[in-house]
């Protein structure tokens, strides 16, 4: 299997995680020949919170209020990431970046960087009350009532738009994926769809 990209996008709450775990074990066992890297966005920015820079403080009072952190540390968590584990020959999956239309932008810059050029987007595609039900149920400290709206709100500001990007990408396959049905049937809709 050639190298490939999977970029899960979709409204806080539908799954990605879930879905970008099962991805990773299904690729691990189909393709022995290829290490699977699994980037996710929000542990990364977490673990930098936790470093006594300045930087990290002022990222923590965003955080700590609910906020939307700024492109260039988004940027920055997933750059370092790819410096540190790259080595040419995996699959990558990124669950939870990017958000932004510009990061998508600079995220292709650096997939054309390291040559990959197989991409493809997984659009968890599920309702804001299928969102919210989920995100109040799975028990996590930042997952307070209004830091859920505002992260909902986060997906129809800026999110949509970055899809709306990805639907119109001259070389990404974008696929559509019902965030709504049993995890394993989500699963097979995505190993499906993407033909893998």
């Amino acid at each position: 299997m050639t190298s490939k990209v999977f970029i899960f996008i979709g409204r806080s709450g539908v799954g990605k995680g879930t879905q970008a775990t099962y991805l990773k074990e299904y690729l691990e066992k189909k393709d022995t020949s290829a290490k699977t890297l699994y980037f996710v966005s929000g542990d990364g920015l977490r673990e930098f919170l936790k470093e006594p820079s300045y930087t990290a403080g002022l990222a923590k009072k965003i955080y700590d209020a609910g906020g939307l952190f700024p492109e260039f540390l988004v940027i920055y968590n997933w750059s370092r990431y790819f410096i540190s584990n790259i080595t040419g020959n995996e699959h990558l999956i990124l669950d939870g970046t990017p958000r932004k239309v510009h990061e998508a932008a600079m995220l292709d810059t650096a997939l054309e960087f390291y040559g990959k050029k197989d991409v493809s987007i997984v659009w968890m595609h599920g309702s804001r009350e299928w969102s919210t039900k989920l995100l109040l149920g799975r028990g996590r400290s930042d997952d307070t009532p209004d830091n859920i709206t505002r992260r909902l709100d986060w997906y129809e500001d800026d999110v949509a738009a970055t899809i709306e990007y990805y639907k119109k990408h001259g070389t990404h396959t974008l696929v559509e994926i019902n965030a709504e049905q049993a995890r394993p049937d989500v699963h097979a809709e995505i190993v499906r769809k993407l033909g893998i």
